[in-house]
């Protein structure tokens, strides 16, 4: 490994035989074992390849199943169902209907029915006994699937049949081994499907007119059937973050109610040369927060140039909102800052990508000279491993606010029977007079100085002691705080606020009831204090917002910004910094040095910077220009008069989106509605047993 383990991220290189990158191969993790599945595809020479390749991610080493030979699949799909199997549907090469032998057995392998299951641990392959192939899809390939949360059914959309687009939707009981379907859903393939609050998704893909769809989601309401078009708005890739880092915003958004709704994505714009680069391959992944899904674009087979890097893009569906987390340059620019060999920038192609628990991971291997052995060149060798916490992503699911947290929200707010007190700074500036100064616990007895610097705020003494482990060693320690009942955090009185918040409620306060949102540097703050007093859980609440808000291009100034406005942004954007150095989170900081470089000419001439200390500006100079081979273009932006200026670019868009995200619902007409049949539904298996099979099969 070239980081080390405890960084936000770090290449690794794999043992065993190698396999090849194959175009429409299908890739996908298997999460209750140590295993990552690959199968499929074919090489640069068209040879098709039927083994099957498992990544054990523990010894890091190709293990290779070459038992069953001529099983070839191209543009397939496989969802990963739990103790070791693996379903694959489609693919078929040249979409050949399969011949359907009534005197065949179900127990032999059928290489040419459409729909496989593959155990890890036996490897084995089984096919679907023919009874199960009642009403099934036709055999296609580049269509979608996703699971349902429960891991009982299967959905699939769309797909290929001898180029004709198909715009079907079906769903397969995994208990029952029944088809169900078809339903009209959207034209579409090489897209993603999903599903999220009663809702069945499609993103990206081509159109049954074989166009790109770049600017529209289609959903599905799945208690009605009805169909809904999201009209996406593109924005510029990055904005000049300046003008919107200070401003405090309403980052979560809301419930969708109406058939029309924006969201605001990213271009993909090479800046290096302010040129379009070439089109992407896109995968779409599941995070592991179900509301959260992954956009990671990698370079299309054949291309060789480390322009052509990687970005990942996070979209909420929640609050139908996308925001550039990482891109090639972030990479390059985090190996250069912790001193890792150089020869590391633009050496690496990564062709797949999967996520497991709080990771993510692209496979790839070396950039190497184009006269090397192209069969060298596409060896599956390296892995690059992301934590995504680091990114800014809450791996967890949102927590919904229960009656309980409800409850302890109002009794916070309320500050009835309170039996403790917290105090803090009652804002920055008053902090910055006593920077310098060594204040301690003795000062709350100068009732003066209390009343015109800090802020009260009424606390419960056992919900801290429960809560807080910090606060519980203060108690049990004796010291002064146990006997007066008081706590001084010398921070500012809003991230203390909302820090107390998040100790009753366990998650920020999305709703405004405190009073306005905090701005960027109070959440840099309240990240500070999220480490200072060890509450990782609250420090990955933060990074959501603060990456959002670093990319966010919602709040600008006006046209007309004075001097003092683009000051304030200015001293915004370093206080966040000056608060990045206290931590650990190398990623943030790389963010946020990375928007101090491309604004370094307006930075540099600043009030605040030329206030700042010579070891402070030594340190931001060496952080920000310390790239040893790594290509980024000066800063273009010479005056406050083209501080806000720039044109956007059109965005890039490419198929070819992996499914292997799990997602719920399904259908059946024995139940009034499509909810209720979770709430019969049974324990996952795989192909089910005979005496199974119902004797007959209903459509929706």
């Amino acid at each position: 490994m070239l980081a080390s383990s405890s960084s936000s991220i770090g290449i690794h290189h794999m043992q065993g035989d190698f396999p090849r990158f194959n175009v429409k191969s299908t890739l996908v993790p298997c999460t209750d074992t140590n295993y990552v599945f690959l199968y499929g595809g074919f090489d640069e020479n068209d040879n098709l390849d039927s083994n099957v390749y498992l990544y054990n991610m523990t010894s890091r080493m190709w293990e290779v199943d070459s038992a069953h030979t001529g099983l070839y699949r191209e543009g397939h799909l496989a969802l990963y169902l739990g103790d070791g199997n693996v379903f694959v549907f489609g693919g078929v090469p040249e979409d050949e209907v399969p011949r359907l032998d009534p005197h065949a057995d179900d127990l032999t392998l059928r290489k040419d029915l459409p729909m496989l299951m593959y155990s890890v641990y036996d490897r084995t392959w089984q096919s679907a006994p023919s009874l199960f192939l009642a009403n099934a899809p036709s055999c296609r390939s580049r269509h979608a699937c996703c699971l349902s949360e429960d891991g009982r059914t299967i959905y699939l959309s769309g797909g290929l049949i001898n180029s004709a687009p198909l715009a079907d939707l079906y769903s397969y009981d995994l208990k029952s081994g029944t088809w169900l379907g078809p339903v009209e859903f959207v034209a579409r393939f090489d897209h993603k499907i999903a599903f999220h609050d009663g809702k069945l998704y499609s993103f990206g893909g081509l159109d049954g007119e074989m166009n790109h769809v770049t600017n529209k989601v289609t959903y599905m309401n799945l208690d009605d059937l009805s169909l809904v078009d999201v009209i996406t708005k593109e924005g510029p890739r990055k904005k000049p973050i300046l003008n919107s880092i200070s401003a405090g915003a309403d980052l979560f958004g809301g419930p969708l109610s109406i058939p029309e709704y924006t969201i605001h994505q990213e271009k993909a714009v090479d800046e290096d040369t302010e040129t379009l680069p070439a089109t992407f391959e896109k995968i779409w992944l599941d995070s592991g927060n179900p509301l959260v899904k992954l956009e990671v674009r990698v370079p299309p087979w054949g291309c060789e140039s480390h322009l052509q890097g990687i970005s990942v893009t996070l979209t909420n569906l929640s609050s139908y909102s996308s925001v550039s987390l990482l891109t090639q340059r972030d990479i390059e620019r985090y190996f250069t800052l912790n001193n890792v060999i150089s020869s590391l920038n633009n050496a690496y192609q990564w062709r797949h990508a999967f996520v497991v628990k709080d990771n993510l991971y692209l496979l790839g291997h070396a950039n190497l000279d184009p006269e090397s052995a192209l069969a060298q060149n596409n060896l599956l060798s390296t892995v690059l491993e992301v934590n995504l916490r680091d990114l800014g992503i809450d791996i967890q699911s949102e927590t919904e606010k229960t009656p309980l947290i409800s409850d302890l929200a109002t009794f916070f707010l309320s500050g009835e029977y309170t039996d403790f007190v917290m105090f803090a700074f009652k804002d920055q500036e008053t902090k910055d007079c006593y920077a310098s100064s060594d204040l301690n616990a003795s000062i709350l007895m100068d009732e003066g100085f209390v009343a015109e610097n800090l802020l009260p705020i009424p606390v419960h003494k056992a919900i801290l002691l429960a809560r807080w482990p910090h606060f519980r060693r203060v108690i049990d320690s004796g010291m002064s705080e146990t006997q007066s009942g008081q706590l001084f955090v010398p921070e500012p009185f809003s991230p203390v606020r909302a820090l107390v918040y998040y100790l009753y409620t366990g998650t920020l306060d999305k709703n405004g009831v405190m009073g306005p949102s905090l701005t960027a540097v109070e959440y840099s703050a309240l990240l500070v204090l999220s480490h200072l007093y060890e509450l990782p859980n609250l420090a990955s609440q933060v990074l959501v917002v603060l990456f959002k808000l670093l990319s966010s291009d919602v709040f600008t100034l006006p046209e007309a910004s004075t001097p003092e406005d683009l000051e304030n942004t200015i001293d915004s954007i370093l206080r966040i910094w000056q608060n990045s150095l206290i931590l650990n989170e190398e990623m943030f900081m790389s963010k946020v040095e990375e928007i101090i470089h491309n604004h370094w000419s307006i930075v540099s001439r600043s009030r605040l910077f030329m206030s700042l200390s010579k070891i402070l500006i030594v340190k931001l100079c060496q952080n920000c220009f310390d790239r040893r081979n790594h290509h980024s273009p000066p800063p273009k932006r010479d005056s406050f008069d083209s501080a806000f200026s720039g044109t956007p670019s059109p965005a890039v868009q490419y198929r070819k989106e992996h499914s292997n995200s799990p997602f719920t619902k399904t259908f059946d007409d024995d139940f009034a509605s499509p909810h209720e049949y979770l709430r019969h539904s049974h324990s996952l298996s795989s192909f089910p047993v005979l005496q199974n099979i119902p004797n007959s099969f209903s459509d929706f």
